[in-house]
């Protein structure tokens, strides 16, 4: 390796930076003639092909000279050999790094375009072709687009017709990025191959990932030779049409029809003109392509693969020796495959194969296979059209072992999947597939040669004629036995509800129980997909019809295109009760909602309660109607307390009326916050008929764990059918046929699935035989392709919509409103043949409900949309949606999403995290936060969607997480703006936490610096941060920062009267109160600040000042009113999903708890706080609760554990002084106790310290002094002891005066350390 300071060619000087790559390094030098930084590449090896590489790279570079190609300056050779190249030094990155970031703005791209296109055309004028133009090969100076420059012709070609650096076959270039004749290895590359890389590379740069992407080489080559791309269009809607046929004609697989070369891309991109977004009439474009209005005919098969192909070593070809590289080229592997295999194979790759590939056609030919050779020289059968899937799987595994015969030591590959068949070749998951299964093989280590591997589903697929055998995470088949078919027939007939007879009985039982008590309960009938809980829903609801029940019964379906959108499930409620219907006029749904609302709920209730239920609805009616609901549309938070009490209030009337029974369907699909509202209902209505019923799979506890544990939940779990059960259906399908034999096998394979029965009966009396459970879904694909073409692209339009989806929208999908007709009559059939149902229910005006039978038949039709189709779909599916009502903000924001139309889908996401914020599910808010973020929110909305994170971190108690966001939202958002003194707000609670101390002076200052320019009466916005800061402030002892901020908070909101502002005023006023001796003032003023918050309907922050409150009766040592005042806060909190509510009223409660004697209760509460605040960061409040900890182990008598608790403290508390000081009283109390005077005192000379710095604590601040007075005397410092004491009295007295309520005066009196010190004044002799 080169030195810095060494001289290459006595010119070029080299200083410290060097880049090392695969086979060169780079040197930055000087280049002593001119005075300019260059780059000097110097190859590492002696490898004869890479010299020649090197060398044609040195070469073509000296002939060019354009200004978007990196320039030439010298090359040579060093004294030791080694070739070195040197270039102009540029500074940036490549573009795959600027694409690692994102998709390019329309602009930038189409001049990178033009300039890379420009750089070419001159290579192109001189007969040089680039055959590796790919994003790393293209360099932004300084990030700029429009001096991208194009890097490393090592393996260009010269003149059209001599090759630099190749052999013969060489596959040469990058997989995504060659063009097809690249990949066929073909000798007559020309500039077009340059045009369709750099089509590839624009695809990428408009759409943000690559247009022929795959895990696996071979997937890749064959996508590049027989896949077509997504429009660009269809990815990117803003796209121009002449742009996006300019890019589908760059990408012709047939180079006749891509544009001649550089030069005329440049011409095309010019004639773009200002790009008005209609189609271009340039010649440049290739006249076969046009937009498309509708998801096509094209669909993915269900088919098989068998793929032959080798484990290439360097002694695999003759002629390589182990120094010499080997490139695979197109035919080399099957040649040496069969040069292997077959002794007598001679002459080369195409024309000595003729009569071996006869023999492997004819192989595959048997069993209705074609077989491809691959451009990697791999051999590739394809089986499709079978009627089911075990037939196809059994045909492609037969053929392998066929193909094993002939080709011995070969490994083979089955897969099954889906694939889009062109030209006899599979593209897709199936081709992947069969890759994926030998490279496993091979990672496992297991043997190889002369082995047919298969993948899961054939291997499920594959009857017990046929011996799989695992090893490992493979699945190796090695025989297939002669046995004869079952028969099969089939007699369709309905499906009774059979072998569920135990659990219908509980849940008829559990629903009775909660009508005649009356009594809220709750059961939960779990199972996989298909095992039959909808069936059993249907029948429990029949017996009580059939029993006279009168109730009412309110049914919600949880949908996988709507999962987590906040109270989905519950506006689905709503509706049902007072049938309104989604797409109705708003007055009409108004209407309805009101009547409803009125028929059960108090008069002075009905307005609240409809405007809030509305909202839920998405059905926003005039501020004017409720004074709470303009407060709460500017705050999500009040929003999802009033929408929740709301909800309460008529649910809780109409039972009053009727027993009503919630029917939750699919609730794994379902939403946080409808569960939630259903907890809280529960817990308020236990005496009231209220019944729940919730269907959901089995990854149910994994969604929602804890799911209503805590309001006795019956679940019901509905595992296999029983064997009589199962002989029973089978008899009622097929009747006579259904002999013990074929019954047997059927149940077996079934395994108690009702579904996976049903499928399998279907095959059975079809001809199709049966399958395991495990191979359901593809057995539902081969069932689809029985259909006509029109009847499975209809199915596939529907899918898109989710289990759930319309008439007119599945036309809007096939071509609109004039495919309606036709799209309910294939409807029709497809409910004939029991595929799809037809409901009752309406969820859009004019717009019946169709779904599919099951979700499996859904999951399969979906998969055989192309990767174009099914983004075309979503983005017409969105459409649809948005111009009949939809209001479901997850739903719009995945459809927008999975059409590829960012924009649109980051704003619904934004809006969905806001939604999600006003239900309290926290988890949602970030994750729909991160969603729009990702889809490509920027500027402020970027700045708020950071803002609602750190909120929702905030509240889960996660403040190092909430510091992170709330900082970049600070940065991001306006100085000075609501949002902006929001999140100022938020990172001064966050940073108290965290105590932070000089980040909190940080904000301080800059509020300060906002608040001087302001004038009263201040925004809301303003009052809460300078209350939030001026605390924060406080509470870390910078006393000088609160009061300065207390004084503004006073000039702009101290004679405001808004509810909001009194909040925030009197939260501030309460806070400030004891550390200006105003002992006992802040109950009075959270009380205050509780009331104001309320009658702004900001019921969370009301909570949290109720719960303050309690904490505030423990300073005059009110135990009992702190209780009171603390339980039901701890409810509420737990209600709302405020986690750091509840530990802190825990803390407190746990405090009033230990000085009322209920010591295990006590230490069970600091405990779980404690673990809480630790989890979280939150040192202050930890050191707090080890504080109060410690107390409690000495109150118990385990001094050991008092101490180290009490030490503990200390730590934590380093960031709060106010707190630290009473940490440091406990520490001596303790070691007074255990006997060490002289570190006692230590501590107590430090608590007094921190006193005289800090002026005041919250509570305790009785024992400082005590204690102080404690560790002198028991030292020997009796006068001093007895002055320390003396003052100490004094102080008592003072504070005592200064408390207005007689009552709290006289508990005030009664704290322990209060009368502690007067006991041992009495026992020194010390009167007054």
């Amino acid at each position: 390796m080169l030195k810095p300071g060494m001289r290459v060619a006595a010119r070029f000087e080299l200083d410290d930076h060097t880049i090392a790559g695969g086979m060169a390094t780079i040197y930055r030098a000087r280049d002593l003639e001119t005075g300019a930084v260059v780059a000097v590449k110097v190859l590492g090896g002696r490898n004869v092909r890479e010299m020649e590489r090197f060398s044609a790279e040195a070469v073509l570079l000296a002939e060019l000279r354009h200004p978007g190609i990196v320039r030439y300056v010298s090359h040579g050779s060093l004294p030791a050999g080694e070739l070195f190249l040197v270039m102009e030094w540029l500074e940036g990155e490549d573009l795959s790094d600027r694409l690692a970031r994102g998709r390019l703005p329309l602009d930038e791209a189409i001049r990178l375009a033009r300039r890379v296109a420009d750089a070419l055309g001159a290579a192109h004028a001189r007969g040089i072709v680039h055959r590796d133009v790919k994003p790393s090969n293209v360099f932004l100076p300084r990030g700029d687009v429009d001096e991208a420059k194009l890097l490393d012709f090592g393996i260009a070609r010269l003149g059209y017709g001599r090759t630099l650096a190749t052999r013969t076959g060489t596959l040469l270039g990058t997989p995504g990025y060659m063009a097809p004749e690249q990949a066929q290895g073909r000798k007559d590359v020309d500039a077009r191959a340059d045009v369709f890389s750099l089509g590839a590379m624009l695809f990428e740069c408009l759409t943000g990932r690559p247009a022929f992407a795959s895990e696996q080489l071979m997937a890749t080559l064959s996508r590049i030779l027989f896949e077509e791309p997504p429009r660009v269009r269809t990815i990117r809607s803003e796209t121009p049409a002449a742009l996006d046929l300019l890019v589908t004609s760059m990408l012709c697989k047939d180079p006749a029809g891509r544009p001649r070369d550089g030069s005329m891309i440049v011409a095309a991109v010019d004639a773009l003109g200002p790009l008005p977004g209609g189609p271009s009439s340039s010649e440049f474009v290739h006249s076969s392509v046009v937009s498309r209005p509708a998801i096509t005919v094209r669909e993915q098969q269900l088919l098989c693969v068998v793929l032959a192909t080798s484990t290439f070593s360097k002694t695999i070809a003759d002629g390589d020796s182990p120094e010499t590289d080997v490139t695979l080229t197109p035919g080399m592997m099957a040649e040496a495959i069969l040069r292997r295999s077959l002794p007598s194979f001679g002459g080369d790759a195409v024309s000595g194969t003729a009569g071996t590939l006869d023999d492997l056609n004819g192989a595959a030919a048997a069993y209705g296979g074609k077989l491809e050779q691959l451009v990697d020289g791999s051999l590739l059968a394809v089986f499709t059209g079978a009627a089911a899937a075990i037939d196809l799987a059994a045909r492609a595994a037969r053929a392998a072992i066929a193909l094993r015969e002939l080709l011995p030591g070969v490994p083979i590959a089955v897969a099954t999947g889906r694939g889009l068949v062109a030209q006899q070749l599979p593209v897709g998951e199936a081709a992947e597939s069969a890759a994926r299964t030998l490279s496993a093989a091979r990672r496992e280590g297991v043997q190889m040669e002369g082995r047919v591997f298969v993948d899961e589903v054939t291997a499920g697929l594959l009857d017990a004629r046929f011996d799989v055998r695992e090893e490992g995470v493979t699945r190796v088949l090695e025989a297939v036995r002669d046995r004869a078919d079952a028969a099969r027939t089939l007699l369709g007939k309905p499906s009774p509800c059979v072998g569920r007879e135990r659990e219908i009985g509980t849940l008829v039982a559990i629903m009775e129980e909660s009508i005649a008590e009356p009594i809220a309960r709750v059961s939960l009938v779990t199972g996989p997909a298909g095992v039959g809980k909808s069936r059993v829903a249907t029948e429990v609801l029949r017996r009580l019809d059939a029993a006279g029940h009168d109730l009412e019964v309110w049914v919600a379906r949880g949908d996988p295109m709507a999962a987590g959108s906040t109270f989905n499930m519950l506006a689905q409620i709503i509706r049902a009760a007072a049938g309104i219907e989604v797409g109705a006029l708003a007055s009409v749904q108004e209407e309805k909602l009101l009547a409803r609302v009125a028929s059960c709920v108090a008069a002075d209730d009905v307005v609240r309660v409809t405007v809030f239920l509305g909202e839920i609805l998405g059905l926003r009616l005039p501020a004017e109607r409720s004074h709470l609901l303009a407060a709460a549309r500017a705050d999500a938070m009040l929003m999802g307390d009033q929408m929740r009490r709301a909800f309460e209030d008529w649910l809780f009337a109409e039972c009053t009326k009727t027993p009503v029974l919630l029917l939750l369907d699919d609730l794994h699909f379902g939403d946080l916050s409808t569960v939630r509202l259903i907890d809280a209902a529960l817990r308020h209505a236990r005496e009231k008929p209220l019944c729940v019923l919730a269907l959901a799979r089995t990854e149910i506890s994994r969604v929602f764990p804890r799911l209503w544990e805590e309001r006795g939940m019956q679940e019901v779990r509905l595992g296999e059918l029983g064997r009589r059960a199962s002989e029973q259906l089978c008899k009622v399908w097929l009747g006579s046929t259904a002999t013990p034999d074929l019954t047997a096998r059927i149940i077996e394979r079934a395994a108690g699935n009702p579904f996976y029965l049903e499928e399998i009966v279907r095959a059975v009396a079809s001809g199709r035989g049966d399958a395991l459970p495990g191979t359901v879904l593809a057995m539902v694909q081969a069932r689809l392709e029985e259909l006509e073409a029109v009847e499975r692209r209809i199915l596939r339009a529907a899918s898109v919509f989710g289990d759930v989806f319309w008439p007119a929208g599945a036309a809007a999908l096939v071509g609109g409103e004039k495919k309606e007709a036709s799209v309910r009559e294939a409807l029709g059939t497809l409910v004939e043949r029991e595929l799809v149902v037809r409901r009752t229910s309406r969820r859009f005006l004019d717009q019946e409900d169709h779904a599919f039978r099951n979700a499996l038949v859904r999951e399969a039709a979906y998969a055989t949309l192309t990767d174009a189709d099914r983004m075309l779909g979503h983005r017409l599916a969105a459409a649809w949606l948005e111009s009949v009502g939809e209001t479901e903000a997850m739903v719009l924001a995945q459809h927008h999403e999975r059409g590829g139309d960012l924009i649109r889908a980051a704003s619904w996401y934004a809006r969905a995290a806001e939604t999600a914020l006003e239900g309290s599910d926290f988890e949602a808010v970030i994750e729909r936060s991160e969603r729009a973020i990702t889809c490509g929110a920027q500027g402020e909305e970027l700045g708020r969607l950071r803002l609602r994170q750190a909120e929702a971190y905030r509240w889960q108690g996660k403040f190092s997480e909430a510091e992170e966001r709330g900082l970049e939202a600070i940065q991001i958002l306006p100085a000075g703006s609501d949002p902006w003194l929001f999140a100022v707000g938020e990172m001064a609670s966050v940073f108290g936490k965290l105590g932070s101390v000089e980040r909190v002076e940080v904000l301080g200052d800059a509020l300060l610096t906002v608040a001087c320019m302001q004038e009263a009466p201040a925004s809301d916005g303003h009052i809460a941060a300078l209350s939030r800061t001026s605390t924060a402030a406080l509470l870390l002892g910078k006393n000088e920062l609160a009061e300065s901020l207390f004084k503004e908070l006073e000039r702009l909101g101290g004679a405001s009267e808004k509810p909001l502002a009194v909040g925030w005023r009197e939260r501030a006023r309460a806070f400030r109160a004891p550390f200006v001796g105003e002992t006992g003032a802040s109950a009075r003023f959270f009380a205050l600040s509780a009331e104001g918050f309320e009658k702004a309907g900001d019921v969370r922050n009301a909570c949290l000042q109720r719960a303050n409150y309690g904490a505030s009766c423990l300073e005059v040592g009110d135990w009992i009113g702190a209780e009171k005042a603390l339980v039901p806060a701890i409810v509420d909190a737990e209600r709302m999903g405020a986690k750091h509510i509840v530990s802190s009223a825990q803390r407190d409660l746990g405090y009033a708890f230990a000085r009322m004697g209920r010591l295990d209760e006590a230490k069970t509460l600091e405990e779980q706080a404690v673990a809480e605040f630790s989890a979280h960061g939150d040192r202050r409040l930890e050191g707090v609760g080890r504080d109060e900890l410690a107390t409690i182990h000495l109150m118990r008598g385990d001094v050991a554990e008092a101490e180290a608790e009490a030490r503990r403290a200390v730590d934590r508390l380093a960031v709060a002084p106010p707190y630290l000081c009473h940490g440091h009283a406990t520490l001596a109390r303790v070691l007074l106790v255990v006997g060490n005077v002289e570190e006692a005192l230590v501590n107590a000379r430090a608590s007094r310290k921190l006193l005289t710095e800090v002026g005041a604590l919250e509570e305790g601040e009785g024992l400082v002094r005590l204690i102080l007075a404690r560790a002198l005397h028991a030292a020997g410092e009796v006068e001093e002891a007895r002055v320390v004491l003396v003052e100490a009295l004094q102080e008592i007295d003072r504070r005592t005066a200064t408390i207005a309520d007689p009552d709290a005066r006289q508990t005030f009196a009664a704290i322990p350390e209060h009368v502690e010190t007067r006991e041992i004044a009495q026992t020194w002799g010390i009167t007054g």
